[in-house]
C-alpha cells in the first residue's frame, strides 16, 4: 500500500513536474518562437514588397533617367543650334561692319594722302626758297668776311712787321751804344772800376731789352743819371717755358746771366780788360738772342698770316660751291676800293721809333 501510495505519489509528482515545467518554461518558449515565426514571416513579406518596389524603383528611375537624358541632349542640341546661328548673324556683322570700317578708312587714307602730298609740294617749295635764299645769303657775307679778314690781316701784319722792325731797330741801337760803352779804355784802376760797374749796368740792361721791357743805359757824359728809354713791344704770343731760341740760349736765361753779376760781385775785382771782354761777350750772346727771337717771330706772324688766308680760301671755295638759283638777285660785295678805305681808315699811325 506504502509501495502503490509512493508510485502514487511519484508518478503524480512526476507528472506535476512535467506539467511545471511544461507551464513555465516550454509555453513562453513555444509563444516566444511562434511569435519570432510570425515576425519572420512579417519581415520576409515586408522584405518581398520593398523588393519589388525597389525594381519598381529602378526601373521608373532608369526611365526617367533616359527620359531626362534625351531631353538633356535634345536641349543642348537645340542651344548648339540657336549659338551657331547667333555666330553666324554676329560674323556676317562683325564681316558688314569691318567693310564699311576698311571702306571709311580707305576713303580717309586717299584724302589724307592726296592733302599731304598737296603740303609737301607746298613746303617742298618753300624750303627750296629758303635754302636758296639762306645760300645766297650765306655766300655774299662769306665774301664779304673774306675780304674783312683779309683787310684785317694785312692790317695786323703791317702792326706787327712795323713794331717789329722798330722794337728790333731800336735794340740793335741800344746794343752798339752798349758795346760803344764797354770798348776797352786806358786809364787806371778807378776807371777800370767804373768801366766794370758800366759793364755789368749795360749787360743787365741789355738782358731787360731782350725781355722786352724798360731801358735804361748811362750814356757817355751822363754816368750819375741814367735816361730812361720805354719801347713798345707788339702782343705776340711767347714761346712755351722750355723752348729757346736758334742760338740755344733764351732772353730770361741771358738776363739772369748777365744780372748775375751783380748780386753776387767778387771779393778780389780782376783788372777791366778781362771783365769788359765777358761783359762785351754776353751783350753780343744777348744781341744774337734778340736778333733770332725777333726773327722767328716775323717768321710765326707770316706762318700764321698764311695759314689763315689758305683756311678763308678754302672756306671760300666750299661756298663757292653753293650758288644761288634763278630768279635770286645777289648782293655786291663791297668793292676793293671801299675795302681800301676803310683798312686805310682803321690803320693806325706808325710809332715814332726811338731816338737813337
Amino acid at each position: 500500500m506504502i509501495r502503490k501510495l509512493g508510485k502514487a505519489t511519484v508518478e503524480g509528482l512526476d507528472q506535476w513536474l512535467q506539467d511545471y515545467v511544461t507551464r513555465t518554461l516550454f509555453e513562453p518558449l513555444r509563444e516566444e518562437i511562434e511569435r519570432i515565426r510570425k515576425d519572420t514571416e512579417r519581415l520576409t513579406t515586408q522584405q518581398s514588397g520593398l523588393e519589388r518596389k525597389l525594381k519598381e524603383i529602378r526601373e521608373s528611375s532608369g526611365r526617367e533617367i533616359a527620359n531626362l537624358e534625351r531631353r538633356v541632349s535634345q536641349e543642348i542640341g537645340r542651344i548648339r543650334e540657336e549659338t551657331a546661328r547667333a555666330f553666324d548673324t554676329l560674323f556676317d556683322r562683325i564681316d558688314q561692319r569691318l567693310g564699311e570700317v576698311h571702306k571709311r578708312i580707305e576713303d580717309r587714307f586717299s584724302h589724307a594722302h592726296t592733302t599731304s602730298a598737296e603740303r609737301f609740294k607746298n613746303l617742298n617749295r618753300r624750303l627750296d626758297l629758303k635754302v636758296d635764299r639762306f645760300q645766297h645769303d650765306f655766300q655774299v657775307k662769306t665774301n664779304y668776311n673774306q675780304k674783312e679778314l683779309e683787310s684785317r690781316i694785312d692790317r695786323l701784319e703791317w702792326l706787327l712787321e712795323t713794331q717789329v722792325k722798330e722794337l728790333h731797330g731800336a735794340l740793335i741801337d741800344r746794343l752798339d751804344q752798349i758795346e760803344e760803352l764797354l770798348a776797352p779804355t786806358p786809364g787806371s784802376k778807378e776807371g777800370a772800376g767804373k768801366t766794370d760797374v758800366k759793364s755789368k749796368e749795360a749787360s743787365g740792361e741789355a738782358a731787360v731789352t731782350s725781355a722786352g721791357e724798360e731801358i735804361s743805359t748811362p750814356t757817355a757824359g751822363e754816368a750819375s743819371s741814367p735816361r730812361s728809354i720805354v719801347v713798345a713791344t707788339p702782343q705776340i704770343p711767347t714761346l712755351p717755358q722750355g723752348s729757346s731760341s736758334d742760338t740755344g740760349t733764351s732772353p730770361t736765361q741771358t738776363a739772369g746771366t748777365s744780372t748775375e753779376g751783380e748780386e753776387h760781385p767778387p771779393e778780389d775785382p780782376q783788372p777791366s780788360a778781362p771783365k769788359a771782354k765777358q761783359t762785351k761777350s754776353a751783350s753780343t750772346a744777348a744781341k744774337k738772342t734778340t736778333k733770332a727771337t725777333a726773327a722767328k717771330k716775323t717768321t710765326k706772324a707770316t706762318a700764321v698770316k698764311k695759314t689763315t688766308k689758305a683756311t678763308a680760301a678754302k672756306k671760300t671755295t666750299k661756298t663757292t660751291g653753293m650758288a644761288p638759283k634763278e630768279g635770286m638777285t645777289q648782293a655786291s660785295p663791297p668793292s676793293d676800293a671801299e675795302a681800301g678805305k676803310e683798312k686805310t681808315a682803321s690803320r693806325p699811325e706808325p710809332a715814332e721809333s726811338p731816338a737813337k
